[in-house]
């Protein structure tokens, strides 16, 4: 938060310097310490971020390949790899095409999917009629 009431500081120092074209000697000092701050976090950060950098490289050049395969393919730490929901939904597990009614030039069909609960073991249907399929042998049509 301090940070950035000195950036402001900074910048409205800047601006009345190049807006009055002359700036008065306690603007001027406020001015360049703020810079001067500024300036020295920019610099840490940016030392930091190298730092960082030549750790992780230095960790990485010095590992096995098993070991970095290891760390590359274990799921990243915010998503948790033990989470199962609660209750499973049926699993669709097979589908069939059915004819439903065959006119003289007219031909409908009503796909059959068949879902397994695994707690239950329930074993139901869901059938999906394709046209006019008010003669299905299947009753429950969506």
């Amino acid at each position: 938060m301090w940070l950035i009431v000195v950036g402001v500081l900074f910048v409205s120092g800047i601006l009345y310097y190049v807006f009055a074209r002359s700036m008065p000697p306690i603007v001027l000092g406020i001015t360049i310490a703020c810079g001067a701050v500024l300036l020295f976090h920019l610099i840490r950060f940016i030392r930091d971020k190298l730092q960082d950098n030549a750790y992780y490289r230095h960790t990485v050049k010095h590992m096995s390949d098993e070991e970095l395969d290891k760390i590359l393919n274990e799921p990243p730490p915010w998503r948790d790899s033990t989470y199962k929901p609660m209750y499973l939904g049926p699993k669709l597990v097979s589908t069939r095409t059915v004819s439903c009614l065959e006119k003289e030039d007219e031909f409908h069909t009503a796909v059959v999917e068949y879902y397994k609960d695994d707690i239950t073991g329930e074993v139901t249907r869901k059938v999906k009629c394709r046209g006019d399929c008010s003669h299905c042998p299947y009753g429950d049509v969506e």
